[in-house]
């Protein structure tokens, strides 16, 4: 089983968790699968930290997602053009 390319895209602190929110992009098997995750942290927390713990959610979400679930679902636009995933390390 190969692992799914994950790209983690507007990583924003909302003052109203308090934490952190972002859209999850899961890559795998033709499907792109964006998934909104947040987590419960401060504000000095490391980066490492909040991006490791939102891609797990996101991850979890992916693995445990049903038909009704929240996520955007759309072809994997990277397979027909690599430049439109990932624009200067930031996801599109």
């Amino acid at each position: 089983m190969t692992m799914p390319k994950v790209i983690l895209s507007r990583v924003q602190y909302a003052p109203e968790v308090p934490g952190f929110t972002a859209l999850v992009h899961v890559c795998e098997g033709g499907m792109d699968y964006t998934y909104p995750v947040q987590m419960a942290a401060p504000l000095t927390e490391e980066f490492d930290t909040i991006s490791r713990a939102l891609t797990r959610r996101g991850l979890s979400a992916h693995q445990n997602a049903k038909a009704d679930c929240l996520r955007m679902v759309r072809p994997d636009l990277t397979r027909l053009d690599p430049g439109l995933g990932v624009k200067n390390g930031v996801a599109a």
